[in-house]
């Protein structure tokens, strides 16, 4: 890809039980003068299916300023100054559980087997469940 180069943060929502996954979740990041949403789902059309990490493109910004959290249950919760180049596993009522950078070779924080509460974290991000 030989487009333009700039920064970005994932966010890794895990969601209290029975909704781990966090579908439905609505994600408010603010940058600057730069606002975007984007809510966490499985797929948007026939035969798809889209990752559950959430990527927000900053260009030359280095970091979200505001990140709102709107879950699909109900709550609410704002976490602040997110830096770039990363990617951030954030737990509901909980906050930031983990920071991985992307740098650590891979750009999102993967879960290993299926997707229940009792799966293992790949990596750095384990130490924070």
């Amino acid at each position: 890809n030989d487009g333009p180069v700039g920064n970005a943060v994932r966010v890794r929502l895990r969601g209290a039980y029975p909704n781990t996954e966090a579908l439905g979740t609505m994600v408010f990041a603010t940058a600057g003068d730069l606002v975007q949403q984007a809510m966490v789902r499985t797929g948007s059309s026939y035969l798809s299916q889209s990752e559950t990490v959430l990527t927000f493109g900053l260009g030359l910004r280095e970091q979200v300023g505001r990140l709102i959290i709107r879950w699909s249950g109900g709550g609410s919760e704002t976490v602040m100054d997110l830096n770039a180049g990363a990617t951030y596993v954030i737990a509901e009522g909980k906050g930031v559980q983990a920071r991985v950078p992307f740098s650590d070779g891979r750009r999102d924080c993967t879960m290993r087997g299926d997707s229940t509460a009792s799966s293992g974290w790949v990596g750095r991000a384990a130490a924070a469940w």
